[in-house]
Order: C-alpha cells, then structure tokens, then sequence
C-alpha cells in the first residue's frame, strides 16, 4: 500500500511541473534569472526570515520538541511543486515562480536539515538524511519533466498549447485521487494533532504568504508568485527528514497538519489572486493596471 501512495505522489508531481511547462519557453525561464533581486529576496524570505517567525511561535506557544520540529522543519522547506500550479490559476508570474520551486527543492537537501538543525532540531540516534535520494527524487520528479514540457513548448508552440488543457485536467484528476487517499490515510490521525500544534501551524502557514507577499518587488504578478511559492512548503523532503532525523508520531502529525492547513489557505489566497487579475485584465486596453494574454506572455510584457 506504501508503494502505491509514493506512486500516486510522484505522478502528481510529475503532471503538475509537465502542467506548469507547457506553458512556459525556455526564454520565459531565463528571463526570469534576468531579475536576480527577486530570486534573492524569495531566498531570503523563504530561509531566514520565515524559519525565525516559525522558531518564534513555537516558543511562545511553549511546543514540546517532537511537535515543534514538525512546524521547524517545515518551515525550512519552501518549493512545493503546486504552489507553481497556484501561482498559474492566480495570473501570477509563472516563470519566477517555476524557477523557485526548481531551485528551492535543490537546496532544501542541505539547507532544510542545516537550518533545522540551527533551530535545535537535533537527529534522533544519529539519523543521516539521505541528500542523494533526494536530489534523485526531485531531478526525476520534477527538473526532467520540467525541461521536457519546456523544451516541448519552446520547439512546437502549437502542439504545446494543444496539450496544455489535457495536462492541467490529468493533474486535476491525480491531486484528486490523492486528496482522497491522503483524507482516507489519514484523517483519524489528524483529528489527533494536539490544540497546541494548531495554535502554531495556523500562524506560521499565515505567516509564509504574508512574508512572500511582503518582500517581493512592487509587482501584482511577483507578489503573487512568492506569496503562494512560500505559502505550499515541500512537503516530501520534510516527510524524508523527518523519516531519518525525527521518526516521532506527533513530528509526523505535525507535518501532516500543516501540509492541510497550507493548502487550504494558499488556495483560497490564489482564488481571491486570480479574481483580482481577471477584474485587470478585463479592464479597457490602456486602462491603469490593465493586463491581457496568456501567464508566459503576461510575464513577457511586464519586463
């Protein structure tokens, strides 16, 4: 029963960045590196300044060390994959929000364990978190499917665009299958977490789209990108973490709490994004603030 749930969590990934790349020209990706302030100011956010709000919660919450290094570790693993698929349905800037979910998921296999670790998220009997699979992982998962959807829309736009809609309705269909097998897996444990976790989670989960919205540049389109970037955490290297460092019950529910509570804030935060952006772009062409096209087109015209 593992493997399938592990297989049905791949394919969600892989549908969802295959979904984000059909939309998406490598020269909408390398525009994006063009703007290295708002990479920084997303790195930044993402390890600093989210992980010390996270830290601050928990103590004055007053959390015992097993549930406080759930909302620790999570709060050092920005980059899940649909918070790209958020930032598209919000008519936000899809190429920056790709670029950090690709770059972010890289470099959670050392920062998210050494940012952890700084917090006082010790590993239990000496547990080594295994940096190798997880850069197997999330090259297979996502960077390779990514490139090809790309690569893909780049060479043939038409036929891009034609398998764009079947894409985003496979991905639909697998998010649902996995919703329900998750709720199904889990949802008497989770009606265990403790009141207190929910006192930190719901603040911290809060606190990761404020911030992302908070330090981006001065742009509709980038605010949302790393509002939703940072509000959806990546939530399989902390379930790997957590399996090497912190195999502890309530550290598992913890992350799993959290994980619902993320994506229920982040979508409603993109449904209100994306209802904002459509009430612009249905503005008079040369209206202040009108916007048009498509997310790679719409990111083309804002540089």
């Amino acid at each position: 029963m593992a493997w399938m749930e592990q297989a049905g969590v791949a394919l969600f990934v892989v549908s969802m960045m295959v979904t984000v790349g059909l939309d998406l020209t490598w020269r909408d990706v390398l525009d994006a590196w063009r703007r290295p302030r708002a990479i920084g100011l997303a790195m930044l956010a993402n390890y600093l300044v989210l992980p010390a709000v996270a830290w601050a919660v928990v103590r004055a919450v007053g959390l015992p060390l097993p549930v406080a290094a759930g909302v620790l570790l999570i709060s050092a693993a920005p980059g899940g994959p649909v918070g790209a698929v958020l930032v598209r349905s919000a008519g936000g800037n899809l190429p920056l929000a790709t670029s950090l979910v690709v770059v972010t998921n890289l470099l959670n296999t050392l920062l998210t364990p050494a940012i952890a670790g700084w917090f006082g998220v010790a590993p239990e009997a000496g547990g080594a978190v295994p940096v190798g699979g997880m850069i197997r992982t999330i090259l297979l998962a996502q960077v390779l499917p990514l490139s090809l959807a790309v690569t893909l829309r780049t060479r043939n736009p038409a036929l891009g665009a034609r398998l764009s809609p079947h894409a985003r309705r496979l991905a639909n269909v697998v998010f649902a299958l996995v919703t329900v097998a998750f709720v199904a897996a889990n949802g008497r444990r989770l009606l265990a977490v403790p009141a207190r976790a929910l006192l930190a989670v719901e603040p911290v989960v809060l606190a990761s789209l404020a911030v992302g919205w908070l330090v981006a540049p001065r742009r509709r389109a980038d605010r949302d990108a790393m509002a939703l970037v940072a509000g959806i955490r990546s939530m399989s290297v902390v379930l790997l973490v957590i399996a090497a460092w912190y195999p502890s019950p309530e550290t598992l529910l913890t992350a799993l709490s959290y994980s619902v509570s993320m994506f229920l804030w982040s979508a409603l935060a993109a449904r209100i994004m994306g209802r904002r952006a459509g009430a612009i772009s249905a503005r008079p062409a040369g209206a202040p603030g009108s916007a048009g096209g498509s997310p790679s087109s719409a990111a083309r015209s804002r540089r």
